[in-house]
């Protein structure tokens, strides 16, 4: 469904007029021009495989996308660090292709923007990332992400009962705002518009009309079918867990999948141990004493591939290349458009339910827009997929959730950190 736009601007504070020119980093005499040098890591045959279908989704070539992904973990790396020890008004970091660059935003910066290069630029060489320094361009900006996440929980308070969903555009300093009748987007527009704390913050708001609800071996793995009733590719399963403080495994699922399934083998889940339904958590997981549970998921139709590590949401980076496997769409790849997405569904599940903007966006453009539906060409989401995993190579990013609201197509997903809060975390080879 096409969305419906409705547009206003949120406070004085213009994007365009604090916006700098972005500055490239220069290390030594030479400047990344093509995005194919720096430092990489060893090529794995799954990452290969990653490269593949991610270059045939997103248009890229196949040296693109795996030198794009050969440098991912740096990336997140980095953007982790900056997020906690770096300058304060560090706002946030995305990749963009073709050619390859990192842009770092430095938010309300006081320096002149050639101080403040090469005081990012003494910072990231300093903390052992000059290797991406090449592809870093810096611009200076009045929001933050922090600022974005601030704007979505002020939409959540003036929203009240009506139900929406919302996005971080980490690029633009942009929040779409969608609600699923034009009479709920018109009245929450009225009131964000009215709220003084939101006229604050340095962010235009979008609000827009979307359909909401849009139309799931031996041993249980991740990426599996998962049976309800009739249907065999009701849900799908996440990844191997197991108890952060005892020796219990299992495997998850997204929360809001029914509690008794079977796996495409016939296995049953057995007993749910531990299931959340909340702001930040859409999961649950289930424990069958006979099963092994070893630490592995499907990748492909006919691909298993271990666990070899994680990536928690604070590393997982805008414009970053994630893939997943599920039962109704099989494997697809696509960009991580925002990790600010957020919902209220008042009335759904527990009435009093609010999301947070912790929710992951994915889509098959690296240019999001927030609102225009111009990347449709890869279906990420449709009913069956609910908890599949989200992986690179061998390590674990998050299960997906379920499709976004202003285009059925892309996806959205909880990063696996949040299994945390029930105890458990993914299973990695060699535990």
């Amino acid at each position: 469904m096409r969305s419906t736009r409705r547009t206003f601007r949120i406070g004085i504070i213009g994007l365009l007029a604090v916006t700098m020119s972005p500055v490239v980093f220069q290390v030594g005499a030479k400047a990344a021009e093509d995005g194919q040098t720096g430092t990489s890591v060893a090529l794995q045959p799954p990452l290969q495989t990653d490269a593949e279908t991610a270059a045939e989704d997103l248009g890229l070539s196949d040296s693109e996308a795996l030198a794009a992904l050969q440098r991912q973990t740096r990336v997140g790396e980095l953007e982790a660090f900056l997020t906690s020890e770096g300058p304060a008004r560090f706002g946030g970091i995305y990749v963009d292709y073709q050619p390859y660059r990192l842009t770092i935003l430095s938010s309300k910066s006081a320096l002149a923007l050639s101080q403040d290069v090469d005081a990012f630029s003494t910072v990231v060489d300093a903390a052992g990332y000059a290797d991406l320094l090449p592809f870093i361009t810096l611009r200076q900006v009045s929001y933050s992400s922090e600022s974005l996440v601030n704007t979505i929980e002020r939409v959540e308070d003036a929203a009240g009962r009506i139900r929406f969903e919302a996005s971080g555009d980490i690029r633009q300093g942009t929040v779409a705002v969608w609600a699923d009748t034009n009479a709920k987007a018109a009245t929450l527009e009225v009131r964000v518009e009215a709220d003084e704390l939101l006229a604050s913050q340095p962010v235009e708001v979008v609000v827009a009309v979307a359909d909401l609800d849009g139309n799931a071996e031996s041993d249980t793995i991740g990426g599996m079918s998962l049976q309800w009733d009739t249907d065999p590719r009701y849900c799908t399963t996440g990844f191997v867990v197991r108890e952060i403080a005892g020796t219990r495994r299992g495997v998850t699922t997204a929360g809001h999948c029914p509690s008794n399934m079977t796996d495409e083998l016939g296995n049953d889940l057995g007993s749910v141990f531990g299931s959340r339904e909340d702001a930040s958590h859409d999961v649950q997981w289930h424990s069958n004493p006979p099963q092994a549970y070893p630490p592995q998921f499907r990748a492909g139709p006919s691909t298993v591939r271990d666990v070899s590590g994680v990536v928690d949401r604070a590393n997982q980076t805008v414009g970053a290349v994630v893939c997943k496997h599920g039962a109704a769409t099989g494997k697809t790849c696509g960009y991580i458009l925002s990790k600010t997405y957020d919902f209220k569904e008042p009335g759904f599940a527990d009435p009093s339910r609010n999301y947070a903007a912790t929710w992951i966006l994915v889509g098959d453009s690296n240019r999001y827009t927030g609102l225009d539906d111009i990347y449709n060409h890869v279906d990420m989401s449709s009913g069956g997929d609910s908890g599949a995993p989200y992986f690179v190579a061998g390590k674990a990013y998050g299960i997906h959730y379920g499709e976004a609201a202003a285009n059925a197509n892309d996806a959205v997903y909880m990063a696996q950190d949040y299994m945390r809060d029930l105890g458990i975390k993914v299973r990695v080879v060699g535990e």
